[in-house]
């Protein structure tokens, strides 16, 4: 064999450990990322389970624990005359605060994966962006609010963030809003909190831009949630569903959902939803005083 042949295969045999080395590198971090990305979605559905059956054992044992259905007999007729049957949860508050501290409310979005605790960090408003419900660092991390927001769900607009996940976990299936045959049929939003349950229905499903809306409209008063009620409604995008028989005004607080758009980092995909038995709000108010 010359010395040119040599020189090749060499090269080659180099480059071949190299592309070697890139390739199982590459796997181990997409096998790493994975794992733990199912790690945290079984943790989300362990909890979800757990705090279900550990309510049914501290009822036997009579232990005290945080009541989740505390209805006044006003917010019971207004769900019944819509013919709103509102699905049980049995949430353990005690249990859930003993994963974590951060968890202010439950959400969930019949038809959709959406069953998920709800986090707040009373400091940093990104905390729970790429943090999971252990404090681990990386995705899924956790449905959450930022601290512009009470905590209680009774500022005039709520927003909560969720990642865009290619497994259709945590905010994805937010994107099935775009079908409105969907968006007719599942158009309710359940939020459980220690004190009670709100209940939401969906006015719109529609592409954003990535301003925090927070800096574009004033929902410290009445007026500034109202002309962003009206922009909606005015939106003619094709693409944008618009439920406009539903009754969102300025005295009905609503509820922001955010996620990101494929291919379109400077877009967010919203899902709004005004809420439907507001008197629920009195009891967070009287319970907190």
């Amino acid at each position: 064999m010359n010395k040119k042949s040599t020189s090749k295969s060499i090269i080659y045999k180099i480059l071949f450990t190299l592309f070697f080395v890139i390739f199982i590198g590459a796997s181990s971090i997409l096998i790493s990322d994975w794992y733990r990305e199912k790690k945290a979605q079984d943790k989300f559905e362990e909890l979800s389970g757990y705090v279900e059956e550990k309510e049914s054992e501290l009822e036997e044992e009579t232990t005290t624990f945080i009541e989740t259905e505390i209805e006044t007999e006003t917010e019971v007729d207004v769900l019944a005359e819509r013919g709103i049957v509102v699905p049980e949860k049995n949430l353990n508050w005690n249990a859930l605060y003993e994963e974590n501290e951060h968890i202010v409310a439950w959400i969930y979005i019949p038809g959709t994966k959406i069953d998920y605790p709800v986090l707040r960090h009373p400091k940093d408003d990104n905390y729970y962006l790429n943090r999971n419900l252990d404090g681990s660092v990386g995705y899924p991390g956790c449905i959450y609010m930022q601290t512009i927001n009470s905590g209680n769900f009774s500022d005039l607009n709520t927003i909560l963030y969720g990642h865009n996940m290619k497994n259709q976990t945590m905010f994805a299936t937010l994107h099935k809003f775009e079908d409105m045959a969907f968006l007719e049929e599942y158009h309710y939003v359940y939020v459980y909190t220690p004190e009670t349950t709100l209940v939401y229905d969906i006015f719109a499903a529609h592409e954003a831009s990535d301003d925090h809306v927070y800096y574009l409209y004033d929902f410290t008063v009445p007026q500034g949630l109202q002309r962003y009620i009206d922009d909606i409604f005015a939106i003619r995008n094709m693409s944008a569903n618009i439920r406009r028989e539903v009754e969102a005004t300025s005295e009905t607080p609503i509820i922001t959902l955010v996620t990101c758009v494929g291919g379109k980092n400077d877009k967010r995909y919203l899902v709004n939803a005004a809420l439907v038995n507001t008197s629920a709000l009195k009891t967070v108010e009287e319970v907190q005083q």
